[in-house]
C-alpha cells in the first residue's frame, strides 16, 4: 500500500513539472509575439532568469533560459612581478610567484629539512625520498622526478640555452639560473664563507666553495670511482666514458665532450684565419 502511494505521489510531482514547462513555453512565445508586452506568469519559476533583447527599442525581457557565468578572459594578466617582470592572470600566482625572490619558503620537507614556496613542489620533492623517478632520459640513462627536470637535462646533450641575459649575452639552460645570474649585475652577494670571508650571490655558490675548505666531493662517478665538487663537473666527466660529444665545431667536422674544448679548439681557427690574412 506504501509502494503504490509513493508512485502515484511521483506521477503526480511529474506532471506538475510537465505544466510548468509547458506554460513556460508558451509564454516565451508570447514574448516573441508581442516584444515589450509582458504577461506575468502564473507560477514562479526556480531557474535563474537572464535579460533578452527584441530588435525594437523595447525593454528587455526574461527568456526563463538557464545561462552560465561568463569566464573572465584568461589571456589578461594584470598582475607583473616587480623584481624580473614576469605577468600573472591571478593575485595568487603573483604572490606565489615573489616568494622565489625573497626567499619565502613555508612548505618544509619532513625527511630533510628542506622548504618550498609551494606545497606542490614538496610533494615531487618527497619522490626524491621514496626513489620515485619514472621520467628517464634515453641518451644517458638518468631519471627525474618530473618531466621538466628531464627536459633541462636534456639541454646540457644538446648544448641549448634558451635563456639570455640582455646585458651581457651570457645563456643558461633555465630561467631560475638567469634570475640569480642577474644578480651579479646588480652586485648583490648576500652570502658569506666564514672561513675566507668571499661573498657570493647564492647560497648554492657558496655550498660549493666551502667544498674547497672542507676537501669534500660529494658527486662520485659510478665507472672509475672518480669524485667531484659538482654535479655538472661529474656529468663533463660521464661524457669521457660514454663517448658522447655534443659539442660541434662550425668549421670543421670535429666534436667535443664540454664546451670549453670546443671553445679552446675555435681559437685555432681564429689564429690560422689571421695568419692567412697575413700573408
Amino acid at each position: 500500500m506504501k509502494k503504490y502511494f509513493e508512485k502515484k505521489s511521483k506521477k503526480k510531482k511529474l506532471e506538475i513539472k510537465k505544466t510548468k514547462n509547458r506554460k513556460r513555453l508558451n509564454m516565451e512565445r508570447d514574448n516573441e509575439k508581442n516584444c515589450g508586452q509582458i504577461s506575468k506568469p502564473d507560477l514562479k519559476s526556480d531557474v535563474a532568469e537572464q535579460p533578452s533583447f527584441c530588435s525594437s527599442n523595447s525593454p528587455p525581457f526574461s527568456t526563463g533560459v538557464k545561462t552560465q557565468p561568463r569566464k573572465p578572459n584568461a589571456s589578461a594578466k594584470p598582475f607583473s612581478c616587480e623584481v624580473c617582470g614576469s605577468c600573472f592572470s591571478r593575485k595568487y600566482n603573483l604572490a606565489v610567484h615573489t616568494r622565489m625572490h625573497t626567499g619565502g619558503k613555508r612548505f618544509p620537507c619532513d625527511e630533510c629539512g628542506s622548504t618550498f614556496s609551494r606545497n606542490s613542489s614538496l610533494a615531487v620533492h618527497r619522490r626524491t625520498h621514496v626513489g620515485g623517478k619514472p621520467h628517464s632520459c634515453e641518451t644517458c640513462g638518468s631519471s627525474f622526478s618530473q618531466k621538466s627536470n628531464l627536459l633541462v637535462h636534456q639541454r646540457t646533450h644538446t648544448g641549448e640555452k634558451p635563456y639570455s641575459c640582455q646585458l651581457c649575452g651570457y645563456s643558461f639552460t633555465r630561467n631560475a639560473n638567469l634570475l640569480v645570474h642577474l644578480q651579479t649585475h646588480a652586485g648583490s652577494r648576500p652570502h658569506c664563507c666564514e672561513a675566507c670571508g668571499s661573498s657570493f650571490s647564492t647560497k648554492s655558490d657558496l655550498s660549493v666553495h666551502i667544498r674547497t675548505h672542507t676537501g669534500e666531493k660529494p658527486y662520485s662517478c659510478g665507472v672509475c670511482g672518480a669524485a667531484f665538487t659538482t654535479r655538472s663537473t661529474l656529468n663533463n666527466h660521464m661524457r669521457m666514458h660514454s663517448g658522447f660529444k655534443p659539442y660541434a665545431c662550425s668549421e670543421c667536422s670535429a666534436t667535443f665532450a664540454q664546451k670549453s674544448h670546443l671553445t679552446r679548439h675555435a681559437k685555432l681557427h681564429n689564429k690560422t684565419a689571421k695568419y692567412k690574412n697575413s700573408q
